[in-house]
């Protein structure tokens, strides 16, 4: 089976800030290198004759919608470093806080 080739395009970008005495740090990815890499991830399971859980699908699919309507209405929003996404809480939860 083919090996997908998308995961070599993938570049991680580290940006470090220190701001009152705390160092924050965020990783950065390229959202389109990643979507085009879970469809190769689909294609060649497909091809291999792997079936994928039908919640894998589902979630690829929000996930595209998601950055889609995202690129719609808000172009210059960058989810992962929203002030109002809190990331890594307890339970690995996702808190979002409202303005």
């Amino acid at each position: 089976a083919k090996l997908p080739l998308g995961a070599q395009t993938i570049d991680p970008q580290l940006i470090a800030t220190v701001s009152e005495g705390e160092v924050r740090t965020q990783v950065t990815v390229d959202n389109q290198a990643v979507t085009k890499l879970t469809l190769e991830i689909a294609e060649v399971a497909e091809r291999a004759g792997v079936k994928l859980p039908r919640e894998f699908g589902l979630l690829i699919k929000q996930a595209l919608y998601f950055d889609r309507y995202t690129k719609l209405l808000a172009p210059d929003l960058d989810v992962m470093s929203d002030t109002r996404v809190r990331l890594g809480g307890t339970g690995g939860a996702i808190d979002v806080q409202a303005r």
